[in-house]
């Protein structure tokens, strides 16, 4: 299993949620629409009752009929707008994906042209036997380094031995006096001088060649790593990731655009969805007008002044309306309630599928076991049975290095990560 696959995977999850709560966005809506129409209807039925009796009740319930009428168009405008950039998003989406295959295609092409060429592998068997022996004699280096620097010290302690040394005792240099050279001989042997200079040029022979061979291999090392990146960049040449490069930044930002296009008119769509656009703020006030002059005891009083029984049967009518009205007003409480459930099932899809690709817990530069079941920790994780910490970790536990080709001189791999995104969310972050 690649890391496409599982980023596949995760946006499939957000997009089913995002379904899920944009359709009961629109049944909200729709409800709060009807709402809005039941009370502009239960309006327009007092001025039939009353008549001319009610002045201005008529033209009150025009306007009401006119802000509904501008409220939905308005609100149609714009879904038919969000359509339209999320077909734009989708084809962005499907550039970008080109864009990365092509890359993937050219690295995957950059892997062959090292695999076949006989002068990099000869100098990666080089630099590998380099790096080897810096690992290998390491330990041994410390250690040997480590003893010298606590015995050296020792020998600068003895001041009868440094006496001696300073004058070249027991060197070809060493001249004085007889009766000096009686007395040096008797301080030799009361500080051992003889034994103790021969262990600290020991020591410090052994503390030269070791820096020395240290020095040897790291610069034997340097070398087989410079001379492995000029082939790899040699090589590199011969294929334009830079152009590709380019054009994968330039899809990029153009889905970055669409989607922050989309955020704007997703803000504009949740002021209807949450009645806090003008158009019903608008219409709200005028039918409360409406509504607050005429009561039932207002609506019992006109009717029975009249002998007619049509007043009688929109009264009938009147009651059907505040019933449905009652109705659903018990019902959008409920909507509101699944709507946020929903809202929250899907902002949780959607922090698991950015976290996820957060510190490349899912990046191309792994492949994953086919016994990682993705399904059910998605499951588990919506559920909140389990943590994200725990889906990442059982993600972790079930990946490895990939083998693709890189720009660093310690590997042979290029990756290429990229951010896999829904068509369009609630927030797109």
């Amino acid at each position: 299993m690649n890391a496409s696959s599982i980023l596949a995977s995760l946006n499939e999850n957000s997009r089913r949620y995002e379904y899920e709560l944009r359709k009961f966005q629109l049944e909200l809506s729709n409800a709060h629409d009807q709402e809005l129409r039941l009370q502009q209807e239960i309006g327009r039925i007092f001025p039939q009752l009353a008549g001319h009796q009610l002045a201005g009740g008529a033209t009150i319930s025009g306007e009401v009929q006119l802000v509904l009428d501008q409220r939905t168009q308005d609100e149609a405008g714009l879904r038919q707008q969000l359509v339209q950039v999320e077909q734009g998003i989708a084809a962005q989406a499907e550039a970008l994906a080109r864009m990365v295959e092509e890359l993937e295609e050219a690295a995957t092409s950059l892997e062959r042209k090292l695999e076949q060429d006989p002068r990099y592998l000869q100098q990666l068997a080089l630099h590998e036997q380099a790096v080897a022996q810096c690992s290998d004699a390491a330990r041994s280096y410390k250690e040997l380094r480590a003893e010298c620097s606590r015995k050296l010290p020792a020998f600068q302690t003895d001041p009868f031995y440094l006496y001696l040394k300073a004058r070249g005792f027991g060197t070809d240099g060493y001249s004085s006096w007889a009766l000096w050279r009686t007395l040096d001989r008797w301080l030799a042997k009361l500080c051992n001088f003889s034994e103790n200079h021969a262990s600290e040029r020991t020591l410090l022979a052994m503390q030269e060649a070791n820096e020395a061979a240290s020095w040897q291999r790291d610069t034997n090392r340097g070398i087989q790593e410079a001379e492995l990146a000029r082939l790899q960049q040699e090589i590199l040449a011969t294929v334009d990731l830079t152009t590709l490069q380019k054009r994968r930044q330039q899809a990029q930002k153009e889905l970055d655009a669409g989607k922050a296009g989309a955020n704007v008119l997703h803000g504009r769509l949740d002021q209807f969805v949450n009645r806090r656009d003008p158009y019903f703020a608008k219409a709200s006030e005028l039918l409360a007008r409406q509504l607050a002059e005429m009561s039932n005891v207002t609506l019992e009083r006109l009717a029975g002044q009249t002998t007619g029984t049509a007043d009688d049967r929109l009264v009938l009518h009147l009651r059907d309306l505040r019933t449905e009205l009652d109705e659903l007003r018990v019902r959008i409480p409920l909507l509101e309630m699944r709507c946020r459930d929903a809202t929250s099932d899907y902002e949780r899809a959607k922090q698991l599928e950015r976290d996820m690709q957060a510190d490349e817990h899912v990046s191309n530069q792994y492949s994953y076991s086919e016994e990682i079941d993705l399904p059910k920790l998605m499951s588990g994780f919506m559920r909140g049975g389990i943590s994200l910490d725990q889906v990442q970790q059982q993600v972790e536990r079930h990946r490895k290095a990939a083998k693709v080709v890189s720009g660093e001189t310690t590997t042979r791999s290029f990756s290429f990560s990229f951010t896999s995104s829904s068509s369009s969310g609630s927030k797109r972050k």
